[in-house]
C-alpha cells in the first residue's frame, strides 16, 4: 500500500429490473489522474465439478467461492476496463460515473451475487474498489 496509495474513492450500486442488472459507478479524486473501471459480476458458493485430493475423479458438488461470473466492462488485448471521461482523467476534487447493464440467466442465485468495482490507476495498479449486492446494493463510498 505504500507505493500504491488509494487517491481516489469509489461508489457502486446495483438494481434488478426483471432478469436485467442495472449498476452505476462512481469515482471521485484526490488528485488528477487517469483512471480505468472493471465492472464484475461475482457469485459465491457455484456448486460445480473440481478435481480434488478427495475426489481425484472429480467431485461434481464443488462449492466455488466468489465465481467472476461476468466481466461488465469491455476488455481488449490492449487494455482492461473503461474511462468514465473521454481521455480517462478525472481532475482533483472532481466525480465521474457511467452505468451498464447486463442480463441474467435463471442459474444465477442472486442472494449470492455481488457487483465488484476495481478502479485502475495509470500505471494499471488497482487503486481502490468497492462492492455492493447485485439487488438493491449501494455501496456510498464507505469501504467494506
Amino acid at each position: 500500500f505504500g507505493d500504491h496509495t488509494a487517491h481516489c474513492g469509489v461508489s457502486v450500486s446495483s438494481i434488478m429490473n426483471g432478469s436485467q442488472a442495472e449498476i452505476s459507478v462512481k469515482v471521485q479524486s484526490e488528485l488528477t489522474s487517469q483512471y480505468r473501471v472493471i465492472v464484475l459480476g461475482v457469485q459465491d458458493a457455484v456448486k460445480g465439478w473440481q478435481k480434488t485430493n478427495l475426489y481425484p475423479e472429480g467431485d461434481d458438488n464443488y462449492i466455488h467461492k466468489h465465481v467472476v461470473r461476468k466481466v461488465v466492462t469491455d476488455y481488449s488485448g490492449t487494455f482492461t476496463g473503461e474511462k468514465l471521461t473521454s481521455d480517462g482523467i478525472i481532475a482533483a476534487g472532481n466525480e465521474a460515473s457511467d452505468t451498464w447493464s447486463f442480463d441474467l440467466d435463471g442459474q444465477w442465485v442472486l442472494e449470492n451475487t455481488e457487483i465488484y468495482a476495481l478502479v485502475l490507476d495509470e500505471n494499471g495498479y488497482v487503486n481502490n474498489m468497492n462492492l455492493c449486492e447485485i439487488d438493491g446494493g449501494d455501496s456510498g463510498y464507505a469501504l467494506k
